[in-house]
C-alpha cells in the first residue's frame, strides 16, 4: 500500500478479534461504497490475534481489493486499546479513522462524510460523525473542547467518533496515554481540540450494534474513568467546572445508571449487580447522586418487584401488532 496522497482522503481502521461475520458486513458495506471505488477510502484490518474465521474473511478481501484494503495479524492478543493504536499506525489517508467491526455508514453516507473531509479537512484536527440522533441535521462547527463535550456528550466515548488528521495525530506525544481509562479515543479528541481551534461534526449518523460486554462494570467505567479523565482537562484549564459538572449528571442518568443497574437484563447480560459506591468517588460531593438512589430503587420496583415496566411493554408490543 502507498503513502500518503491528495486523492487518498480516508483511512478506515477497523480493531478486529472474533467476530468475523459481522466484520465481512462491515466490508461489505464499505467495499460498495463509490469513494471505495474511486480510491478515495481504503480498509485497514487489525486482527487481534483472534480464533475464529477472521483471518480468512480478512484476506479474502484483501486479496479482492488489494490496492485498498491492509490486513495486520497479530500473533499474540494484546489489550484492546493498543489493538487501536495497531489498526491507526498502518493507516496513510489524510484523515484516519478507527471503526468497530459492528458499526458502518449509512448508504451513501460515506460520500457525505469525504465532503465534509474535503471541505474542512485543512482547518480542523478531526472530523466526528454524530453518531447520535435528536440534533439539526447539518453540521456543525465547534471551537473548543468545552463546546465539543456540549454537543456530543458522553456518545465521546464512542471510538467511531474517532476521525483524526493524520499529521496531527502522528505529532502528538503517546497518544494511547489514557488507555488504562478505557477512553484513550476521550482523551485524544480533548488534546486536538485544544492544540488547534475547530472542530467539525459532520452530519452523518453512525449505525451499529450495542456490544457490551457482560463483565463490563458500567460504572467503572465512566463515574470514575470517564468522569475522572474530564477532571484532569478542568484542572488544566481546558474544560470549565459548569460544563463538567453537567457532563457528570448526563452521564450519570443518562448512561451509568441505565446499564449498570440492568435488572431486566436488556443492555447487560451480567445477572450480578457490579459494584456502584466504590467507583462514584467524583460524585461524593454532588447532591445528584444522592437523588439517583431513590431512583434506583423506583426502577427495580417497577421492574421487579410489581414489573409495571415488563407489562407496559408487553402491552406496547401488542398495540403495534
Amino acid at each position: 500500500m502507498s503513502e500518503s496522497s491528495d486523492k487518498l482522503l480516508l483511512s478506515i481502521c477497523i480493531p478486529v478479534y472474533n467476530r468475523a461475520e459481522l466484520l465481512r458486513e462491515t466490508l461489505e458495506a464499505v467495499a460498495g461504497e463509490k469513494a471505495f471505488a474511486d480510491g478515495l477510502v481504503e480498509i485497514v484490518i487489525s486482527n487481534n490475534a483472534s480464533t475464529d474465521h477472521t483471518p480468512q474473511v480478512a484476506m479474502e478481501f484483501q486479496q479482492k481489493y488489494p490496492d485498498r484494503v491492509y490486513y495486520s495479524e497479530l500473533t499474540e492478543a494484546i489489550d484492546t486499546h493498543f489493538n487501536f493504536q495497531n489498526a491507526l499506525s498502518f493507516g496513510h489517508g489524510k484523515f484516519i479513522k478507527l471503526q468497530t467491526d459492528h458499526s458502518r455508514f449509512r448508504a451513501g453516507d460515506l460520500d457525505k462524510f469525504l465532503e465534509a473531509i474535503r471541505e474542512y479537512g485543512d482547518r480542523v484536527s478531526f472530523i466526528v460523525p454524530r453518531n447520535f440522533r435528536g440534533r439539526d441535521d447539518r453540521s456543525q462547527w465547534l471551537d473548543n473542547p468545552d463546546e465539543l463535550l456540549s454537543y456530543c456528550s458522553f456518545y465521546i466515548t464512542s471510538i467511531d467518533l474517532l476521525c483524526v488528521r493524520r499529521e496531527d495525530y502522528l505529532k502528538l506525544e503517546n497518544p494511547f496515554r489514557a488507555w488504562q481509562t478505557a477512553f484513550p479515543q476521550v482523551d485524544i479528541l480533548l488534546r486536538l481540540a485544544s492544540q488547534r481551534p475547530g472542530i467539525c461534526i459532520s452530519n452523518i449518523v453512525f449505525e451499529g450494534r450495542a456490544m457490551y460486554n457482560h463483565l463490563r462494570n458500567e460504572a467503572k467505567l465512566f463515574a470514575r474513568n470517564y468522569i475522572g479523565l474530564l477532571l484532569e482537562f478542568q484542572k488544566n484549564g481546558l474544560l470549565t467546572r459548569k460544563n463538567v459538572q453537567r457532563e457528570k449528571r448526563l452521564v450519570l442518568f443518562g448512561h451509568t445508571l441505565r446499564y449498570h443497574f440492568d435488572f431486566l437484563h436488556e443492555l447487560n447480560s451480567c445477572e450480578k449487580i457490579q459494584p456502584f459506591w466504590e467507583h462514584t468517588v467524583h460524585y461524593r460531593k454532588d447532591w445528584f447522586l444522592y437523588a439517583a438512589y431513590p431512583c434506583i430503587a423506583l426502577w427495580f420496583i417497577i421492574s421487579v418487584v410489581i414489573p409495571v415496566y415488563p407489562l407496559l411493554k408487553k402491552l406496547k408490543r401488542m398495540l403495534k401488532k
